[in-house]
């Protein structure tokens, strides 16, 4: 999170939106259900009132949702974009200034591979963190309030499966932090080797190399 808000501070307004459209698509989310019980409550009891007025707050919901449903999504995508050109224009800046001795030591392959590979795989968790992690965690808030209304038996019951949720995601975590280092090693020689192969296709030929690489 401290990482994800250095790169946010830059682009506050993305940011301001997102947020935003993420809380009323929450909110709406937590409040059609309860609306949904009215409508089913209002065609058991036969009150033609109470049903149409439940349907017709239904539908704004569910119309303001939508609308900032596409918010939160347009938001969020041209955050990316900006957050993964303004990390790829800073890297490329640093790679420049490094001594001679620096590149003499490195590829230029694996270099490449660094800005323009790696800086999507570091950006690539923001949809996640914004969108998913932060949009449950609101949408829990709303939910507990919602169950503490109805029952507060049944919140205290909702309680214990907390612990071993999160206990289960953090060891997720941890593994698929490995996986993905992995993966973004695998794929920096892969781009180190083709790149080779292709700035020396003349030594490839000459040796009949062509399936070898």
């Amino acid at each position: 999170f401290k990482r994800l808000y250095e790169l946010a501070r830059s682009r506050r307004w993305h940011v301001l939106v997102a947020l935003s459209s993420m809380v009323v698509t929450k909110v709406c989310a937590v409040l059609s259900p309860r609306y949904n019980g009215i409508i089913v409550d209002a065609i058991t009891k036969s009150h033609p009132g109470a049903f149409w007025g439940a349907v017709r707050i239904h539908i704004i919901l569910a119309a303001i949702g939508i609308v900032f449903s596409a918010a939160l999504q347009t938001a969020l995508r041209a955050f990316s974009r900006l957050v993964r050109y303004d990390l790829r224009t800073s890297l490329f800046r640093k790679l420049l200034l490094q001594d001679i001795a620096f590149h003499d030591g490195q590829n230029a392959g694996k270099l490449s591979s660094r800005v323009f590979h790696d800086t999507v795989n570091m950006t690539s968790p923001i949809w996640t963190i914004v969108r998913e992690f932060g949009g449950n965690i609101l949408l829990l808030v709303g939910s507990l309030l919602m169950c503490f209304s109805t029952s507060w038996t049944l919140s205290i019951m909702l309680y214990t499966t907390f612990g071993p949720v999160i206990y289960a995601t953090k060891k997720y975590a941890e593994f698929s932090r490995s996986i993905n280092l992995a993966m973004s090693d695998a794929n920096a020689i892969a781009y180190e080797h083709g790149s080779q192969a292709l700035q020396n296709i003349r030594t490839v030929r000459g040796h009949s190399s062509e399936l070898l690489e």
